[in-house]
């Protein structure tokens, strides 16, 4: 569940009045999608967003109107040049945003989606790369597994709480969840590992679920000289050479990254474009 969700449903179960504000439609490059929420409740706490910081000030504000009054808004925001390039955009947009009260109730269906699947990101091998990029699940909006055969390096204190750690070879447990139905076209794999005993099963394995249609994604952390040797030795065990055109590496956007926070960042950049151009 998102952390806009989780706190929706705790003021909901708790019966407590909140501002629920939604992005309905949107004009232009508009920051953030129609269905974008930002919720107000008691004490004026602020949760999610629907510009990306252009107008949330004057929904602020209209939100402590209707959670006063119990009346309905529905506000038009036209965001300028010059407050569209301070959240990275090259031009301005048009947003409408519905502003209503939830009065939680029995009587009322919650607002929130507390069943909605998270698209998932699952990380083979453990290191300060792979902690870092588990640490950018909630952010990307993914559920994370991070799978290392070696337990030692499994530390739940390195990663956020959300992360679902299995000690498990990392092509083994691919196969037990591809066979259990739970990888989709959604799923992002990062192949952490750097050892060929781990890479190459994982590997030959992602790349036909990819073929397939059930993985969105596949990197392989390497240097060039590594890439060469998962390559021929992806070839010497029987994968198809087109296979291999699916396979990002070495991982992540070039930008230049240094450290494990910047490359998880460029991973998690290339995932989003991986999966925007689906």
């Amino acid at each position: 569940m998102s952390a806009v969700a989780a706190r929706e449903r705790a003021w909901w179960d708790a019966g407590r009045p909140y501002v629920r504000a939604t992005v309905v439609s949107t004009w232009g490059a508009a920051p953030l999608p129609v269905g974008s929420v930002m919720l107000v409740g008691p004490g004026m706490e602020v949760v999610g967003g629907v510009s990306g910081g252009c107008v949330e000030g004057d929904v602020l504000e209209v939100a402590r109107e209707v959670l006063s009054t119990g009346e309905a808004r529905v506000v038009r925001y036209g965001v300028g040049d010059d407050d569209a390039r301070a959240v990275g955009l090259t031009c301005g947009g048009t947003i409408v945003v519905s502003v209503e009260r939830v009065d939680p109730g029995s009587d009322r269906v919650p607002p929130f989606q507390d069943d909605a699947p998270l698209p998932r990101l699952v990380i083979a091998g453990s290191n300060e790369v792979a902690v870092a990029l588990a640490n950018l699940g909630g952010p990307l909006g993914r559920r994370v597994t991070v799978c290392d055969a070696r337990e030692a390096f499994l530390q739940p204190a390195r990663f956020a709480e959300e992360a679902e750690l299995v000690v498990d070879w990392p092509h083994r447990y691919l196969a037990a969840e591809e066979a259990a139905g739970r990888l989709d076209g959604s799923t992002a794999v990062a192949v952490l590992t750097h050892d060929e005993k781990f890479d190459v099963p994982l590997l030959a394995l992602a790349l036909r679920i990819r073929q397939e249609g059930r993985l969105g994604y596949v990197g392989l952390m390497a240097s060039r000289r590594t890439l060469l040797d998962r390559r021929a030795r992806l070839l010497g065990e029987g994968t198809p050479p087109e296979l291999l055109s699916l396979l990002h590496s070495p991982i992540g956007l070039d930008i230049g990254a240094r450290g494990p926070g910047e490359i998880a960042i460029s991973i998690a950049a290339e995932i989003i474009a991986e999966s925007r151009s689906a």
